[in-house]
């Protein structure tokens, strides 16, 4: 999976997710009041979230689909592929960590 579209579907995550909290937050503000409506927005924008993401995720899983095909086809070159991308998630991983800290 390229960088750019690892980093749309991280963006539209946050976006999403950040739309879910901003919700749930007004629900939590107005629960005394208007409970229900406040809940069932919330649902609405979790649901909607949902399937932005599922959405978001059709194109990766054509990649992942094209990626077993080019291993069943070249098997030794996506060993060393495969070696090159474990590094990288590696080292994103820990760059992330290192952002949080």
């Amino acid at each position: 999976m390229s960088k750019s579209i690892v980093k749309d579907i991280r963006e539209d995550i946050d976006d999403t997710l950040e739309d879910v909290a901003k919700a749930l937050r007004a629900a939590a503000e107005s629960l005394a009041d208007e409970s229900e409506e406040a809940v069932a927005k919330a649902a609405v924008a979790v649901r909607h979230a949902a399937d932005a993401l599922a959405e978001r995720a059709k194109p990766a899983r054509d990649l992942a689909d094209k990626a077993v095909k080019e291993v069943r086809d070249h098997p030794m070159v996506s060993a060393g592929a495969a070696l090159t991308a474990a590094a990288l998630l590696i080292s994103v991983l820990v760059a992330e960590r290192r952002k949080k800290a």
